[in-house]
């Protein structure tokens, strides 16, 4: 991949697959644990769905409540509470760096880490310090379940797995609670959208005279009427935000939808977003996705280290380079210093072998300012070389330009989401 653009260039994900799928498996949750003595303990469980959320917890004071957050901070003893052993904080995403709600618990299998999604079930507390108008929201004479160890993606309560043929269900996206990174399927009934000028989903769902065309509420029942059992979706510009927004289109309600996007957090929930396709009925709205069927040659997120690094950044000329970000993943820019910088700088992938291979190609980009690129199939060329080598025989980065390199004759499908 070679860029002497002025533009700047985010390549987030890139998968090259051929023949057949490697199906993936994730570690389900265990209902016991055993000892290397083979002696098996009970694990802590608590009832799920009964959970509200961290900031509904802070209204329920003096009462038993059970709630779903990330750890940002953990610690090993505490003597506050006479029943507590352990507390940690808790927020309600996984990229947080400041808790929401102290919890304090003696009731627990494993010990828990930073990044842990976790239950905790317990009496909502306020505490408010000698001297200070500072208020802290805890939960006491709890118990904590690990649902999800930190980097884990959890299963075992998923109905759904986010294909076409077996989509997730709302429940499902509520589960994962924003923790699986990339596109999915997701199925539910259209109820409603988040009134217009809200920061958050809690009390602004409208189930009549909407406002919004920007956002729509799905649920797993046309007549749910419960916030929490709800999810909110975002509704890009284009096809699918004509065809789905209930401002224009009130008959949507009760409908059910598939829907093709991403599941991240929106209005302070589980949500989705960046739609690029749905279906109605029998009404398809956006691009559907090409089904690929093939074993994985190379399938990098490029959104960690250790991924970016698996690809060669050469800068042939120019100041500026590619660089990793754990938000977008290979980034380059050529606008420094308030002005354009014409460079040319490759980010190559590493060696794989494709002997007999139908190859098919996918990457997900964003780029901008908006408008200083058009999406065009002139932008994008697949080139490949049998003789590059990441360094020279003095052992630095190989100048691309010094090796063959083949262009390939493909069929491109360009999708369009938007711009920075």
């Amino acid at each position: 991949m070679k860029t002497n653009k002025l533009f700047l260039l985010i390549v987030s994900a890139l998968l090259l697959t051929f023949v057949s799928c490697d199906e993936k498996r994730f570690p389900t949750r265990p209902g016991t644990e055993t000892k290397d003595n083979n002696d098996t303990v009970a694990v802590v469980t608590i009832d799920t769905t009964k959970a509200i959320s961290l900031e509904d917890a802070k209204n329920r004071i003096g009462e038993e409540v059970v709630v779903k957050g990330y750890v940002t901070k953990s610690f090993a003893v505490s003597t506050k509470y006479e029943k507590q052993t352990q507390s940690a904080w808790l927020a309600a995403s996984s990229t947080a760096t400041q808790g929401v709600i102290e919890a304090y618990y003696a009731e627990i299998t494993d010990s828990v880490s930073k990044g842990d999604y976790v239950a905790v079930e317990g009496k909502v507390d306020i505490y408010v310090k000698s001297g200070s108008t500072d208020t802290t929201f805890e939960i006491v004479n709890g118990k904590m379940q690990i649902l999800v160890k930190a980097g884990s993606v959890p299963v075992a309560d998923l109905e759904g797995d986010g294909t076409i043929d077996n989509p997730f269900t709302t429940a499902d996206v509520r589960i994962l609670d924003n923790s699986k990174t990339g596109t999915y399927y997701v199925k539910g009934y259209i109820v409603g959208c988040i009134k217009n000028g809200s920061k958050t989903m809690d009390g602004n769902v409208l189930t009549s005279g909407f406002d919004s065309n920007t956002n729509i509420v799905i649920a797993a029942s046309a007549d749910e009427t419960d916030e929490a059992n709800m999810v909110p979706v975002q509704l890009p510009s284009g096809a699918v935000r004509t065809a789905l927004n209930v401002v224009d289109n009130e008959t949507n309600v009760g409908q059910e939808v598939l829907l093709y996007g991403s599941l991240e957090a929106y209005f302070s929930r589980a949500g989705v977003k960046n739609i690029s396709y749905a279906q109605v009925g029998e009404n398809e709205y956006g691009i559907k996705p090409t089904v690929i069927t093939g074993d994985v040659l190379l399938n990098e997120t490029l959104l960690t280290q250790a991924s970016y690094d698996k690809f060669t950044a050469i800068s042939v000329s120019g100041d500026q380079v590619w660089s990793f970000n754990s938000k977008y993943g290979a980034v380059m820019s050529g606008f420094a210093d308030n002005a354009s910088h014409e460079n040319e700088d490759w980010f190559i992938s590493p060696a794989f072998d494709a002997t007999g291979a139908l190859p098919v190609l996918t990457f997900e980009h964003a780029r901008g300012p908006k408008g200083s690129m058009i999406v065009s199939t002139d932008n994008y060329t697949v080139w490949v070389s049998n003789d590059y080598y990441d360094t020279d025989a003095a052992g630095a980065p190989a100048d691309p330009n010094s090796v063959t390199w083949t262009q390939i004759e493909y069929l491109l499908t360009v999708l369009q989401l938007g711009a920075l």
